[in-house]
């Protein structure tokens, strides 16, 4: 079994607008080394404050419950669940294509 405070590994979040608004719309990639796959996790700012690395923390709590099949979780302001997504489309951290396949957008472009 893996070591829990070596299971998770983040990218650090991506802000959609002024980090310093806590109302900013906030998304983190975590890899988990125990399911191998990237799970993104979808808040605000004021969960995701920047500097400081909660994600995986975050994500923790709820990991060894969620579905192989869910990509994005959704968390509100005090860290709970509040959505799940399966969509392949809101999945975009960058082993998704090469995991399932396909061809990396990038490169489908400019082989086109």
């Amino acid at each position: 079994m893996i070591n829990p405070d070596e299971r998770f590994f983040s990218e650090g979040p991506g802000y959609f607008g002024p980090r310093e608004n806590p109302a900013t719309e906030t998304h983190c990639n975590v890899w988990d080394w125990d399911q191998l796959r990237w799970i993104k996790v979808k808040g605000t700012a004021k969960i995701f404050p920047p500097g400081e690395d909660v994600e995986a923390s975050v994500l923790a709590r709820f990991a060894d419950y969620l579905s192989p099949e869910f990509r994005v979780i959704t968390v509100d302001d005090d860290g709970f669940l509040t959505g799940v997504s399966t969509d392949p489309e809101e999945d975009t951290s960058k082993t998704t294509d090469v995991l399932e396949g396909n061809e990396p957008a990038q490169q489908a472009a400019t082989t086109s």
